[in-house]
Parts: C-alpha cells; sequence; structure tokens
C-alpha cells in the first residue's frame, strides 16, 4: 500500500511539473510597446537574443542588439542605445490578459554625466526610471 502511494505522489507530482512547464511562454517573436518601440526576440534555453528598435523620430527608427534572460514567465534584458549612447535595462514578466500576451517591465537607462560634473547628486539623476507594456500586435497608431 505505502508503495502504491508513493508512486501515486510521484505521478501527479511529475504530471504537475510537466504542465507547469508546458505553460511557460516562450518569449521568441515580435513584441510592441505603449510607446511604438519593438522588440524582436530570439529565444534559446534560458538566453534571450535579438534587436530592440526604437519609435521613429525626426530622423527615424533605430536599431540595436539586445541580450538577456528568461526564468519562467520572468524576462529581462539589457541594451546599448548607440556606440557612445546611454545603456538600457529592462524587467519584468509576462502574463495573459483576456488570451492576450503581455510583458509587464520597468526599464532603467543611464546616460553619461561628463567628468568634470561627476558628483553623487548628478550621477544618480543619470538612470532613468519608467514602464513599458509590451505585447505581440503593434498599436494602431504605431503602424
Amino acid at each position: 500500500m505505502r508503495t502504491l502511494v508513493m508512486l501515486a505522489v510521484m505521478l501527479v507530482g511529475s504530471a504537475a511539473s510537466a504542465a507547469e512547464t508546458s505553460n511557460l511562454p516562450n518569449f521568441g517573436g515580435d513584441w510592441w510597446s505603449t510607446r511604438c518601440s519593438n522588440i524582436s526576440l530570439t529565444q534559446s534555453g534560458d538566453r534571450l537574443s535579438g534587436v530592440y528598435t526604437r519609435p521613429q523620430d525626426s530622423i527615424g527608427r533605430h536599431s540595436f542588439e539586445l541580450s538577456g534572460y528568461v526564468s519562467g514567465d520572468l524576462v529581462a534584458f539589457v541594451v546599448k542605445l548607440g556606440p557612445d549612447g546611454p545603456i538600457g535595462t529592462w524587467a519584468g514578466q509576462h502574463t495573459l490578459e483576456q488570451e492576450a500576451e503581455r510583458i509587464v517591465m520597468r526599464w532603467h537607462m543611464t546616460v553619461d554625466v561628463p567628468d568634470e560634473e561627476e558628483n553623487d547628486d548628478s550621477l544618480l539623476r543619470s538612470v532613468w526610471q519608467g514602464a513599458d507594456t509590451f505585447s505581440r500586435t503593434a498599436p494602431a497608431r504605431c503602424r
């Protein structure tokens, strides 16, 4: 009897683990932010690579390489926004809302402070922060 109970517990645990794994999101593909930026992601295991494209501005759209990680439904990536440009990081979580995939994220971006202006206050002000929500479909105003 004890063997049957142990076997049942192992089977239930194994099935729950398989179900949990099969429900994990695949972050690969295109995602659009509410601000019209686009990320095109390739997922290989827990690693991400891809391209971050800023929204159109007066000098056009610009694309930059990104790299990052996933852990279950958590995701984070980093982008160097040009050869001498700022560095941005995004971290967030995948969710489903009315069958639509979304990634709700916070971002931090650091900009350079000239050496002669560096002090504790100016260095802390050089780190900007905000939030983005990415979805699989581009907002109508971004198309």
